[in-house]
């Protein structure tokens, strides 16, 4: 079986979720910001994330995961006091 793109990305998030769980256990109340990329943008990184009380970013080009800007902009148009930086 080879080893495509999805599977080292499921390598990171298995990674990213050991280490987090690390990090917490170290240092429980050192505030944490984390800068992530797009591959960081699921529930459960950003639950993980939220449980620890880490502030996070998580940064997107405007062509990737569209679905995930179809949400930005419904919630958006909800909410519109949210902002969204450019590069």
């Amino acid at each position: 079986m080879s080893c495509a793109g999805s599977c080292k990305q499921d390598c990171e998030l298995r990674a990213f979720a050991r280490l987090s769980a690390r990090i917490k256990a170290l240092f429980p109340r050192l505030p944490i910001l984390l800068l992530l990329d797009g591959l960081y943008a699921n529930g459960p990184v950003m639950h993980r994330c939220r449980q620890s009380h880490w502030q996070f970013m998580i940064v997107l080009k405007d062509q990737d995961l569209s679905t995930v800007w179809e949400e930005f902009h419904a919630l958006h148009a909800v909410q519109p006091d949210v902002h969204r930086a450019r590069a």
